[in-house]
């Protein structure tokens, strides 16, 4: 993130977990894979596009797949209007327990061919200074569907704000849950242009900043990723986590310290770097 160092002390960032107007926290809303409540922020974090001058801007939420900073999103996320990959692309981990937040470069991402789903890594500076890799809380994916008419939760960072002042800027963030029920399948896509890939249709309201967060249902299983909704209308679309499964996380290295030169989460998810059902 050296390009962007200078922007570093112009810019301040905060955090408020829990929905505003006297809403649930986020807690009630998520449960660990015994049906417990838990704290899932800081598996899924807001990504934000990083610029050396001027403010950054908040685009989507990102959610980790493993304990090493390999995450998923929303295609949409990270690409630009012409279909590019965007420039300066980050995670900006909230770590609500310590009271701190780190910026975390994306790297390495990948993007599914037709469906709106991603792959990336956020950049460890401790492991690349020497200091030992930097272990981050992730989710575990299902290939298993909930039933139409289950019940279905999505956590993201929506409506993320941002402010200036005599050069300085802000960006305010807040963690939302959403619930909703799946309403359709659609295992050929919704479109040909929008979702041509494997995606459900929901009654969750899918706010802007939104896309790319987890949805999950049962004891906190991961089966979609948010791609778009109507805002302010319940109707959310979710792409499948069956893409994501696809995607090469390119050169990784093995716990025994073996390079692998390709990888798909699918290959990851045997090897137990990822916790898939």
């Amino acid at each position: 993130m050296s390009d962007c160092a200078n922007a570093l002390e112009h810019m301040k960032i905060s955090g408020r977990f829990g929905e505003e107007d006297g809403s649930r926290p986020i807690e009630e809303a998520f449960c660990d894979g015994h049906g417990a409540p838990a704290d899932g922020t800081a598996a899924f974090f807001p990504i934000v596009q990083m610029r050396e001058r001027g403010p950054w801007s908040p685009i989507g939420t990102g959610f980790f797949i493993s304990n090493n900073g390999l995450f998923a999103t929303a295609k949409h996320v990270v690409l630009d209007e012409q279909g590019r990959l965007m420039d300066g692309l980050a995670g900006v981990q909230l770590l609500r327990n310590e009271n701190r937040v780190i910026i975390r470069q994306a790297k390495k991402i990948a993007v599914h061919p037709r469906a709106d789903v991603a792959i990336g890594f956020l950049f460890d500076r401790e492991f690349a200074a020497g200091r030992g890799q930097t272990v981050n809380k992730c989710f575990a994916l299902s290939r298993e569907l909930p039933a139409v008419g289950s019940k279905v939760v999505t956590m993201a960072f929506p409506n993320s704000q941002l402010t200036e002042d005599q050069g300085a800027f802000s960006l305010k963030f807040a963690t939302s849950a959403v619930a909703g029920t799946l309403e359709e399948y659609h295992p050929d896509g919704r479109d040909a242009v929008m979702l041509p890939g494997r995606c459900v249709r929901t009654s969750m309201d899918i706010a802007a900043g939104a896309s790319g967060g987890p949805v999950a249902f049962g004891d906190g299983w991961v089966f979609g990723v948010n791609s778009t909704g109507m805002e302010g209308a319940p109707i959310g679309f979710v792409s499948s986590v069956e893409d994501v499964l696809d995607l090469d996380a390119g050169r990784v290295r093995l716990p025994g310290g073996e390079i692998r030169e390709q990888a798909t989460i699918r290959d990851l998810a045997e090897l137990g770097l990822v916790i898939l059902r």
